[in-house]
């Protein structure tokens, strides 16, 4: 993977420019998520690079439905992150990410929610690029319809 320091330098940057700008972040516990991500089965994360600088990523995670039976397994996927900085790069990262879910065994969806408030006019259109419908706040995509 790309150098971490610069992955979690970019993500603080990027964050800056959100709604949640100016609220304290923990270096130690972004690392900790990204490390996670890079060595469990059941997390990815993906980085996309331009130019040779970091220009955006997606950290996911695959979950047992909140209703069911852990021991189940996984039956959804969503991002714990998703911040990108150049055109395409979010339907880039989207595509990384809806193909990793499928590969899951019993994942049926993926889902999406938008909270930064950068980008609100045309993020909807990056999820309808891949697939995704807007289902109350968030976006996904049901995997058993594809079927």
């Amino acid at each position: 993977m790309t150098d971490l320091h610069e992955t979690i330098e970019y993500g603080i940057r990027m964050k800056e420019r959100t709604v949640y700008g100016g609220l304290e972040e923990s270096k130690s516990m972004i690392a900790f998520a990204f490390r996670r991500a890079m060595s469990m089965a059941k997390e990815q994360c993906f980085v996309l690079e331009h130019n040779g600088k970091i220009a955006g990523f997606i950290l996911l995670t695959a979950l047992p439905y909140w209703w069911s039976d852990p021991r189940s397994g996984p039956r959804y996927a969503t991002d714990l992150a998703f911040l990108s900085s150049i055109r395409g790069g979010g339907k880039a990262l989207l595509e990384a990410a809806i193909e990793w879910a499928k590969s899951i065994p019993k994942v049926v969806e993926f889902t999406s929610l938008h909270s930064s408030g950068l980008h609100q006019e045309t993020v909807g259109d990056v999820y309808k690029s891949v697939g995704m419908s807007k289902l109350g706040s968030a976006h996904w995509i049901d995997f058993r319809s594809q079927a």
